[in-house]
């Protein structure tokens, strides 16, 4: 089983375990939320801490009646199903395949389907009893019906027969203990299977190793509409990480989204990199995106465009926090992560007018780097004048490098007629409201993690510049350090371990950009060639990266560093052009400090263990 390796940066933020009422009372809405909440068959994806558990929680009946947003009551309206929440994830899936390690594959591939199908119908009758029973606390009703004694007792009898129950339910709620109970007796009967052979017979037969989901839900969602008086109420299966699924799940689940009921539709969660790996999707017997289900991506081709979400959320963690203040004053979001920012300033006629930092930047660094200079002769652009250029010949030229000579001013300096880096232990190059934002990729469980740590250092009056520098590195070196969690396998070469391999990449990255010749627009991407693709763990080991967030897809073999790296090599916060990542594997390049460096206990994330 994979360890986490972002649990110390975002441990505390997991909602697996929350529960969809406090999920709601912290809830932003990406604006991918609006897209997956439609009466359809949805497959969401995005790296860890991206959201996707968030989102389908808050596709349940008690996260929208608890959501105190202005558009509540529009979401409640698109959302006219039961959303039935199953966190089929590692906790269960992977006891089932410790307990089934003694069985052959046929009898483990029947047991794991059972304990889905079994999690699967305790979630639902869970559902119904959240819509049948009567509450005051929720911001609104959603989907509320009332069945009486009598008619709970009729539906729950009338299935626990057909689910297999040993004893009749005389309610919804005796029903899912009924559930419940079938779920600790299956788990016990394959435990004594394995040791003797009776219990392994009895196991085989076992009712609820012949089931299937939709077959044994229909039942009881037919007798449930009819009391609610709506016959054609369609019922949503929520599944979370359906790659922790056995393969012969997810090939039942991606079939039943062609559509063997109407009353039954699913939204599922799945690792980015699972996706084009999922057995049978967009086959003739599968389901095709487009037609059969909607793929939704938790992240954003451009990061400029998860801006909003981002500060939206930000100022909601703001608000909610008993820091919020600063000398009776509410904190703004600019104020918190540090104004403008580096590299965000804003554009326009006077970005590169007299005295502005573009137009400094230009000048001092043709000053002292010859190579630069010569680029700028060759396209005749006078270093002391930069303003002169404008329109199209700037933006073909000046704002394409602006980062690089940015960066190149800021941490090269001349030493005795070469070229030399800065040595600089901090630097706040990657402090700013947009410079935060994108480091965090606008992933919300990184972004809480920093905003939480600027808030209490706010609150206690030492946030700073630099001590926002120092969070901002501290998690960056964090994230690194934790790779080393990602589990491989033991004939991988050294050079293709997590940190090792993406200190080739950032290295090679930083090499085009602080090299002796300056580049306008160096490298910043890489790609895979199909030979490469053959070198042994590789493909695996940019999966698992990809699944991570290390790592980010921009075109089909083709990839990007996280920002979340960028202060470690001193990279921008932009994707450039592409770079054999064959070339950079074959070419020695110097490697960061294996170790990340001492920040100071102030900065320091905390670590925490991943909820379970």
């Amino acid at each position: 089983m994979t360890t986490d390796p972002t649990v110390g940066v975002f441990g505390s933020n997991n909602a697996r375990s929350t529960s969809p009422e406090d999920v709601a009372a912290g809830f932003v809405a990406p604006p991918q939320f609006w897209n997956i909440l439609h009466r359809g068959n949805s497959v969401l994806t995005g790296p860890r801490g991206s959201g996707k558990t968030t989102l389908l929680k808050m596709l349940t009946v008690p996260a929208l009646e608890a959501w105190d947003d202005p558009r509540a009551q529009e979401a409640c309206a698109e959302a006219d199903y039961s959303g039935v929440f199953v966190p089929a994830d590692r906790s269960w899936a992977g006891q089932v395949d410790v307990v089934g390690e003694g069985f052959d594959d046929r009898l483990r591939v029947k047991l794991a389907n059972a304990s889905f199908v079994l999690h699967s119908l305790h979630a639902m009758v869970l559902c119904a009893r959240w819509r049948s029973e009567n509450r005051e606390s929720s911001k609104r009703t959603h989907l509320h019906v009332t069945l009486g004694a009598e008619v709970e007792e009729e539906i729950a009898r009338a299935v626990c027969g057909l689910w297999g129950l040993p004893a009749p339910a005389g309610s919804l709620y005796g029903l899912q203990l009924g559930v419940r109970d079938e779920i600790s007796s299956l788990g016990d009967l394959a435990r004594a299977g394995l040791g003797d052979e009776s219990s392994e017979t009895a196991l085989r037969e076992h009712h609820a190793l012949h089931m299937d989901l939709i077959d044994v839900a229909l039942p009881f969602i037919e007798r449930f509409n009819h009391a609610a008086g709506d016959e054609d109420h369609v019922w949503a299966f929520l599944i979370d990480e359906i790659e922790f699924l056995p393969q012969g799940i997810q090939a039942m689940l991606v079939q039943a989204v062609r559509g063997r009921d109407p009353r039954v539709i699913q939204k599922v969660s799945i690792a980015p990199h699972t996706l084009t790996s999922m057995v049978q999707l967009n086959t003739p017997l599968g389901g095709w995106e487009g037609h059969d289900l909607q793929s939704v991506d938790l992240t954003f081709s451009e990061k400029e465009q998860g801006y909003p979400f981002s500060r939206s959320l930000v100022k909601r963690e703001i608000s909610d926090s008993p820091h919020r203040r600063a000398k009776g004053r509410a904190v703004s979001v600019a104020k918190l992560l540090g104004g403008e920012g580096f590299f965000e300033r804003v554009p326009g006629e006077d970005a590169y007018g007299p005295g502005s930092a573009n137009a400094k930047a230009i000048t001092a660094l043709a000053g002292f780097d010859d190579s630069f200079a010569a680029w700028l002769a060759k396209r005749h652009i006078d270093p002391a004048s930069p303003w002169l250029v404008t329109g199209k010949r700037r933006s073909e030229t000046l704002q394409k490098a602006i980062a690089i000579i940015l960066l190149r001013c800021e941490f090269l300096h001349l030493v005795r007629g070469r070229l030399s880096p800065r040595t600089r232990k901090t630097t706040q190059v990657y402090v700013g409201e947009k410079a935060i934002f994108a480091i965090c990729e606008n992933n919300p469980r990184l972004l809480k993690a920093v905003v939480g740590k600027l808030l209490a250092l706010q609150h206690g009056g030492k946030l700073r510049q630099g001590t926002r520098a120092e969070v901002v590195e501290a998690c960056c070196n964090e994230y690194r350090l934790h790779l080393r969690a990602i589990e491989v396998e033991r004939s991988v070469e050294d050079a293709l371990l997590p940190r090792r391999l993406i200190d080739t990449i950032g290295a090679g990255f930083a090499a085009g950009i602080y090299g002796e010749q300056f580049d306008g627009e160096p490298p910043l991407s890489f790609e895979v060639s199909d030979e490469a693709k053959e070198r042994h763990g590789l493909a695996s080991m940019l999966q698992q990266l990809t699944h991570y967030g290390a790592i980010i897809p921009i075109g089909e073999d083709s990839y990007r560093l996280a920002h979340m790296f960028a202060p470690l090599y001193r990279l921008p916060l932009r994707k450039g052009r592409a770079r054999s990542l064959a070339s950079m594997l074959g070419v020695r390049t110097p490697q960061p400090d294996p170790e990340p460096k001492p920040v100071p206990v102030s900065a320091q994330l905390e670590i925490g263990d991943e909820a379970s």
